[in-house]
């Protein structure tokens, strides 16, 4: 799983980024809510995604910093 730090129109975001298929997944909730799951080994299912997915190219990948 690979996350990332993305915008779009403006808006900021985290999502997890398929590179096969060059899409980004939208993750919901802030990075302090879903973090600490993930890091603990929950994987994936730490996460809770908006049901927006968009083309890679559509998006400025950002650094990680809140």
């Amino acid at each position: 799983m690979k996350l990332a730090r993305c915008a779009r129109n403006g808006i900021v975001f985290w999502g997890v980024v398929d590179v096969e298929q060059a899409r980004v997944r939208v993750v919901s909730g802030t990075l302090a809510g879903w973090a600490p799951k993930l890091t603990a080994g929950a994987g994936e299912s730490a996460l809770h995604f908006t049901g927006i997915e968009m083309p890679l190219g559509d998006v400025t990948l950002l650094p990680p910093m809140e």
